[in-house]
């Protein structure tokens, strides 16, 4: 197992301000093993950005892990010079899993897996990588094409 930095910007997240000082908390899905490695379920939160709301991050990859794990995101932010007792303005839960390969650094933007909208079909011969339920897939590897509905 090796350690990846992960980078990102709070421009990945529209809307949040960072004069709300804000903290992005990664949860693992599960203890995992990796090789002689316990990785336990411990968040992680970025609350450290730079001027234009970079951040920088280093995890364990989850690649390889057992049982397989990936971190979910979440963000909390209250006003700013308040300390991490609160008062919290707000706080948001988008859908999304941060799988993290090995080989990095990464790019936050580009490994986040966000899942498809209901209302989406996906059209091509690899299946949408996280359907919702009722997300159609159109597979055209095959003659002719095939439909799939992902059912609730």
């Amino acid at each position: 197992m090796s350690l990846e930095t992960v980078n990102g910007s709070l421009g990945d997240f529209e809307g949040v301000v960072p004069g709300l000082d804000p903290r992005i908390i990664f949860t693992p899905s599960s203890s995992a093993v990796d090789g002689s490695k316990l990785l336990f379920n411990r968040r992680i939160i970025v609350s450290t950005f730079d001027g234009a709301g970079g951040w920088s991050q280093e995890f364990n990859s989850t690649d390889g892990t057992n049982p397989p794990m990936f971190f979910s995101v979440s963000l909390r932010w209250h006003e700013a010079g308040v300390g991490d007792e609160g008062p919290w303005v707000g706080a948001d839960f988008p859908d999304i899993k941060l799988f993290i390969p090995s080989d990095g650094p990464w790019d936050f933007a580009q490994i986040i897996q966000a899942p498809s909208n209901p209302a989406q079909i996906w059209l091509g011969p690899e299946p949408p990588t996280i359907p919702t339920n009722w997300t159609g897939w159109i597979d055209t590897d095959g003659t002719p094409p095939a439909y799939y509905e992902y059912e609730g």
